[in-house]
C-alpha cells in the first residue's frame, strides 16, 4: 500500500485554498497532484528568490586591449582604456585626491557628463547600489561591478569598474545614457599605461 506524499497531508488547508481561488478538483488524486504542482512551483520561486534578491547578472570578463584602428580617441585611466567619439568634449580633471576625465554631451536639456575616474579612493558602488548588478573581472583577477538604474524622473544612472578606477554617469537622459554606454562598453584592459 502506498501512502500519499506529505504534501497531501493537510486536506482542509488545501480545500480552503481551492475555495478562495475558485479552483476545482475532481477527486483526492487530483487534489494531491494539484498540491504537488503548486508546492513545486512555490519551491521553484523560493529557490530563485535569493538570486533575484542578490541581483546578480551574468559575470563579464574585461578583454585585453588591442592596438587595432578605432573610430575615436583612446583614453587611458590606468589599467583601463576607453574609446571616446571625436565629436564629444573631453576635459581632464586633477585634484589633490583624485583624477578623472569628464566626457560632455550637449543635449536638448543641456550638458550631460560621463565621468571616467582614474585614481583616488572611489568605488563604483555609490550609484545604483540596490539593483541587479554584474560582476566584472580583469585578466589579472581583480573584481569589480557594473550596475545601472533609472532614477525617479526617468533619468538614467550607471556605475561600472573597479576600486579607484571606474566610469559613471548620474541622472542623464536615455539618449545620453546610450551614448555613454557605448564608451563604457568599449572598456578594455591595458595595464602599465600612463594616466
Amino acid at each position: 500500500m502506498t501512502s500519499s506524499p506529505p504534501i497531501c497531508a493537510d486536506q482542509r488547508g488545501f480545500e480552503r485554498f481551492l475555495r478562495m481561488t475558485g479552483a476545482k478538483a475532481s477527486g483526492t488524486k487530483d487534489i494531491c497532484m494539484s498540491r504537488f504542482v503548486i508546492a513545486l512551483a512555490l519551491a521553484s520561486l523560493t529557490l530563485e528568490m535569493p538570486i533575484i534578491a542578490v541581483g546578480e547578472l551574468p559575470p563579464s570578463t574585461i578583454p585585453a586591449c588591442t592596438n587595432g584602428k578605432v573610430n575615436g580617441k583612446r583614453l587611458n585611466t590606468g589599467r583601463l582604456r576607453y574609446v571616446v567619439p571625436k565629436n564629444l568634449i573631453v576635459r581632464k580633471v586633477r585634484d589633490v585626491d583624485y583624477g578623472e576625465y569628464r566626457v560632455f554631451l550637449n543635449t536638448k536639456s543641456g550638458w550631460e557628463a560621463l565621468h571616467l575616474f582614474s585614481w583616488g579612493n572611489g568605488t563604483p558602488d555609490s550609484l545604483c547600489s540596490a539593483v541587479p548588478s554584474r560582476t566584472l573581472q580583469l585578466p589579472d583577477g581583480t573584481e569589480g561591478r557594473d550596475a545601472r538604474c533609472t532614477k525617479g524622473d526617468n533619468k538614467e544612472a550607471r556605475s561600472t569598474g573597479f576600486q579607484s578606477e571606474f566610469a559613471f554617469y548620474d541622472s542623464v537622459s536615455a539618449e545620453s545614457a546610450q551614448s555613454f554606454d557605448l564608451i563604457i562598453d568599449s572598456m578594455c584592459y591595458a595595464p602599465g599605461k600612463n594616466r
